[in-house]
């Protein structure tokens, strides 16, 4: 029986999911319904979720491929590491997991366990609301000689 990747992206059109195929892998493209419409024609080689946090669309997908042997489940986007990982976790594929792709994917995360490990680390807060430009991943110089950069990420806002 051949083995299953599964592909998480943002995109229909993925490099490394088309050289898997080309290589005559069986290839699962995971793929947010919103872009349903991009797909050509009618394909069961390609499962639309809601989002990347809909975690009972993927535990469905998980028990359809429960029956076939999947090598991995990858994505080349931040967006898309936590459903990966949460994938990988319910169908037993080696790889990141569900825990260390939430610190993988989330800056403030990131500099906690860097500092508490005792790795020096730029200073970074969380920040509730941003206004205009800032809500769009930009830098703004908020004093002589200091920058701080905004990221809108997992719904929250951060400084650092």
């Amino acid at each position: 029986m051949l083995t299953t990747r599964v592909v998480l992206a943002a995109k229909p059109s993925v490099p490394h999911a088309e050289e898997l195929r080309r290589r005559g892998q069986r290839v699962l493209m995971i793929l947010p319904r919103s872009l349903a419409g991009q797909v050509e024609g009618h394909r069961d080689d390609v499962f639309f979720v809601s989002g990347w946090s809909a975690y009972d669309e993927l535990r469905q997908l998980a028990l359809r491929l429960s029956d076939q042997p999947v090598a991995s489940v990858t994505s080349r986007k931040d967006v898309c590491q936590t459903a990966a990982a949460f994938l990988r976790g319910l169908l037993g594929v080696p790889g990141m997991s569900w825990e260390q792709s939430i610190v993988a994917t989330d800056k403030l995360l990131q500099k906690n366990v860097l500092r508490q490990a005792g790795l020096n680390v730029a200073a970074c807060a969380p920040v509730r609301t941003l206004a205009g430009r800032a809500r769009r991943r930009c830098c703004h110089r908020v004093a002589a000689g200091h920058q701080a950069s905004f990221r809108r990420e997992h719904g929250r806002h951060h400084v650092g």
